[in-house]
């Protein structure tokens, strides 16, 4: 009866104890779990949402951004491309409070891109790149 007395108390504790690894495991799953849902989002309204592309240089601020998709990629067809991008390794900070979270993550892409206003040939591609931010770490 005072093993079990014992052993009872001794669990709670170590029950209490792993509480806060508990709770920062949970937040962590949560951003691994709902990150795409925001990342085309995320950093839309955040003043310094950068986007670099190469030698073409860093678009800084979300018209930089719009502008970019808009004349680049919007009027670009998308018939006849290939775009695979493959978000993997990330490695995510939960804030001591437990409500906000800041992420990083890696970024394949394996793509094939047609030339000349979609006419042309397309000309395949390997490119990397980060996906960064920080946002609430759990639902609310």
């Amino acid at each position: 009866m005072v093993n079990d007395l014992v052993t009872e108390i001794d669990l709670r504790k170590r029950s209490a104890d792993l509480q806060p690894s508990r709770a920062t495991r949970h937040a962590v799953n949560h951003v691994q779990k709902n990150m795409h849902r925001s990342i085309n989002y995320f950093a839309l309204d955040e003043s310094d949402v950068s986007f670099e592309i190469g030698d073409r240089g860093v678009y800084t601020g979300a018209k930089a951004l719009q502008t970019l998709y808009a004349n680049q990629y919007g009027s670009a067809p998308l018939q006849g491309n290939l775009l695979v991008q493959y978000v993997t390794t990330g490695s995510i900070q939960i804030a001591g409070d437990g409500k906000t979270a800041k992420g990083m993550w890696r970024c394949l892409h394996v793509e094939a891109i047609a030339q000349g206003q979609g006419k042309g040939e397309p000309v395949p591609m390997w490119a990397c790149g980060v996906y960064a931010g920080e946002a609430p770490s759990s639902a609310t």
